[in-house]
């Protein structure tokens, strides 16, 4: 999965690679380990993205608080697939890259891992 800052955007790593070289000075991978916060690396600098109820997304400094209202984003494991969560809603895209948090867990917002390099 990918993360672009400028557009507040988020992909799954399946976007074809001359889309990634393309636009790689403004995508930032999202690492699947495991359950966690969802982190990204940024300057040589950890960050924790978080949300709010409006759907603004920010980033914090690894071991900053959170402001009042926001809230971490959350990757789930599951057995087959990851989900990233916004409090009770999950992360939905579609082919055209857009998305939003919806209650379900259709396969649209299942995100399955890759490898970096084939």
């Amino acid at each position: 999965m990918l993360k672009n800052p400028a557009k507040q955007k988020s992909r799954q790593h399946g976007m074809p690679a001359s889309a990634i070289a393309l636009n790689h000075k403004f995508l930032i991978p999202i690492f699947a380990k495991g359950s966690a916060l969802v982190q990204i690396t940024l300057n040589d600098e950890r960050y924790v993205v978080a949300m709010n109820d409006r759907h603004i997304m920010k980033l914090f400094k690894e071991h900053e608080p959170l402001t009042a209202g926001m809230h971490p984003i959350v990757m789930k494991k599951y057995s087959d697939f990851y989900v990233l969560s916004y409090k009770h809603l999950n992360l939905n895209n579609n082919e055209y890259g857009s998305h939003d948090f919806i209650e379900e867990t259709p396969e649209t917002a299942q995100f399955v891992t890759q490898p970096l390099h084939p």
